[in-house]
C-alpha cells in the first residue's frame, strides 16, 4: 500500500474520532495498580454512562457484571501479560440504537453453573470480539457458555469456546432463542458429559421463530455421544450431536463454515453436520474474507491493520462510528453491519499470498478527546469482477496515550 493511501486511512481514523469520541475512560485493576479507578468491572460499569470505555487490565475478575441499556466499551487491556478473565457477563435490556462492544477477555469455570455471557431482550447491537469462553459447572449440570435471547444483532467475531466435559448433561456451545447472531472466524464446540442421560448435543441450538445464525469462516462441532463406563468395562454411549441444530423455523446461512457432528463414544458413528428440522439453510459458494484491525491503541502510537483474502482481490475498508443491525443485499455475499454515515478507502489490491498487513501511525486524537470507539469492516471484489464479499468486522477503541 502506497504512502498517500496510508495517509488518508489514518485521517479516516482522526476524522471519525471526534464524532465518536467517549466521554470518560474508566481504567480497570485487580491489583490497584497506578492510574486505576477502580479494583472491579462491576464499579466501574456503576460509574460509566453511555458512550463510555472501561479499559480493563490484566487479573482475575471473578464477579458476575451487569450492562442494563447503556452503550458501553468493555476492552480488556492485557499489555504484556494475559487477557483479564471475567466471572459472568449479563448483557440485557439494550435499547434500539444503543450497542454494547466487548473484546479481548478470557471467561473461565466455576463451582456456579451460569453461562459465561448472557444476552437477554437486547434490541440494540452486542459486538463479542477475541474472547475465550471455558465456562462449565463440571460437578453437576452443563450450561452453554453462550445463551442469547430475544436479541436483535449479535456479531461473535474471532472467538473460542472450547470443549470442555461435565458430570450430568451437556450442553451446547451456543444456545440462541429468537435471535440474530452472526459469528465469524469463531471456534465452538459443545461439550462432552460422563453419566449423562441425553443424546450428544448440538455444538449451536437456535430456536426461532426470527432467529437467523449466520456462520462466516468458522468452525462448530457437535457434542460427543455422552458416556458411561460400566463396571465391567463395558461402553455404553449415545449418539453425537449435530453441529447445528434447527428448531422452530430458524434459519441458517453459511460461508466456508466447518462443521462437524459429534462422534457415538462407543460405535465412532459420527452425526450430521446439520439437524435442519422446520428451518432453512442457505449456503454461499463465496469464500470468507477477513480483516481484523488491533485494539486498544493509544494515540501517538500504531494501529495495525492485516486483511486477508483471495489473490487480486481488491479491497475497500469502511468506517463508522456506529454498528447496524445486519443488512443483506443481492449483490454482496455477506452481512452489513456499519451503520451510515460511512467513510470508505480503497487499499489496492491483494498480491499472490493474498495476505497484506500494514503498521499505521495513529497521531494525537486531538483536545478534550480521551477515547473513539471506530467500527470498521472490509469490502472485497474477486479478480473477476462479479464477487463481492464483505469481510468480518471489528471494533477498534483509540485512547488517549494517558490511560
Amino acid at each position: 500500500m502506497n504512502s498517500p493511501v496510508l495517509a488518508r486511512l489514518l485521517a479516516a481514523f482522526l476524522l471519525l474520532s471526534s464524532a465518536a469520541s467517549a466521554q470518560n475512560v474508566f481504567v480497570v485493576d485487580a491489583a490497584g495498580g497506578a492510574g486505576s479507578d477502580t479494583t472491579t468491572i462491576s464499579a466501574a460499569i456503576a460509574l460509566a454512562v453511555d458512550g463510555d470505555v472501561v479499559l480493563v487490565r490484566s487479573g482475575d475478575y471473578d464477579e458476575t457484571v451487569t450492562i442494563v441499556n447503556r452503550s458501553l466499551v468493555l476492552q480488556g487491556d492485557p499489555g504484556a501479560g494475559t487477557p483479564p478473565t471475567i466471572g459472568e457477563l449479563v448483557i440485557r435490556d439494550l435499547a434500539a440504537g444503543k450497542r454494547v462492544v466487548v473484546r479481548r477477555f478470557d471467561f473461565d469455570s466455576d463451582a456456579t453453573p451460569d453461562h459465561a455471557i448472557q444476552l437477554e431482550n437486547d434490541a440494540g447491537s452486542v459486538w463479542l470480539e477475541e474472547l475465550r469462553m471455558l465456562n462449565a459447572a463440571l460437578i453437576v449440570v452443563q450450561v452453554s457458555p453462550l445463551r442469547a435471547s430475544d436479541c436483535a444483532s449479535v456479531v461473535v467475531s474471532r472467538c473460542t469456546i472450547e470443549p470442555l466435559f461435565s458430570v450430568g448433561d451437556s450442553a451446547p456451545a451456543m444456545d440462541l432463542v429468537r435471535s440474530n447472531v452472526h459469528v465469524f472466524d469463531s471456534y465452538a464446540e459443545a461439550t462432552y458429559a460422563f453419566f449423562g442421560t441425553n443424546l450428544g448435543v448440538s455444538g449451536i441450538r437456535v430456536e426461532g421463530p426470527g432467529a437467523t445464525l449466520g456462520l462466516w469462516g468458522s468452525s462448530v462441532v457437535g457434542g460427543l455421544g455422552e458416556l458411561y463406563i460400566g463396571s465391567h468395562g463395558a461402553c455404553l454411549s449415545y449418539e453425537g450431536g449435530p453441529a447445528v441444530l434447527l428448531t422452530q423455523q430458524a434459519e441458517l446461512v453459511l460461508q466456508e463454515a466447518n462443521l462437524l457432528g459429534g462422534t457415538s463414544t462407543c460405535t465412532g458413528v459420527v452425526a450430521a453436520s446439520i439437524a435442519p428440522g422446520d428451518g432453512t439453510v442457505t449456503e454461499l459458494t463465496s469464500l470468507a474474507r477477513s480483516h481484523v484491525v488491533s485494539s486498544p491503541v493509544r494515540d501517538d502510537a500504531s494501529v495495525t491493520v492485516t486483511l486477508e483474502g483471495v489473490a487480486g482481490d481488491q479491497v475497500w475498508v469502511f468506517f463508522a462510528s456506529a454498528p447496524r443491525p445486519p443488512l443483506f443485499r443481492n449483490i454482496i455475499d455477506g452481512p452489513i453491519l456499519l451503520a451510515a454515515p460511512v467513510f470508505a478507502l480503497p487499499l489496492g489490491t491483494l498480491p499472490a499470498s493474498g495476505m497484506s498487513t500494514m503498521v499505521l501511525p495513529i497521531g494525537d486524537l486531538g483536545p478534550g478527546v480521551s477515547a473513539t470507539v471506530l467500527f470498521t469492516q472490509a469490502l472485497f471484489r474477486g479478480a473477476g469482477g462479479t464477487e463481492l464479499v464483505v469481510s468480518e468486522p471489528t471494533a477498534v477503541t483509540l485512547l488517549d496515550a494517558s490511560f
